[in-house]
């Protein structure tokens, strides 16, 4: 996993980053929404955003894997954000099947556990 192909670099280059961090909720009040708050926190509008996407280096071997993800299925890095020590990978939805398989089972990332995130929501 050290040396990486120029494939695995241009496809890692061809994800730009957008211009702006990505809003993924908007919260309203201070703790929680709908209650008889009179404090005034309850009138606290934000919103809750994805850090912009970022290029390598993530550092260690999260470029290494970044890399080789682009290199295995060209198109499947959109986006790519490393914030607060975990790395989150923007997949097009026509090429997620198809990454997940090959971070599962290629020899040099052998993933064992992928998070996901769909529209804003954890699961």
């Amino acid at each position: 996993m050290s040396q990486e192909s120029p494939a695995a670099e241009e496809a890692v280059a061809a994800a730009e980053p957008p211009v702006s961090p990505l809003p993924i909720a908007t919260r309203r009040g201070m703790w929680t929404e709908g209650t008889g708050d009179t404090s005034g926190y309850g009138l606290i509008t934000r919103t809750v955003e994805m850090p912009a996407g970022q290029d390598p280096p993530f550092g260690g071997w999260l470029d290494a894997a970044v890399a080789r993800l682009g290199e295995l299925v060209p198109g499947a890095v959109e986006r790519v954000v490393f914030d607060r020590g975990e790395l989150t990978v923007f997949v097009p939805r026509d090429k997620l099947l198809e990454a997940a398989r090959q971070l599962r089972d290629d020899e040099q990332l052998r993933f064992e556990f992928l998070g996901r995130r769909v529209a804003g929501f954890a699961g």
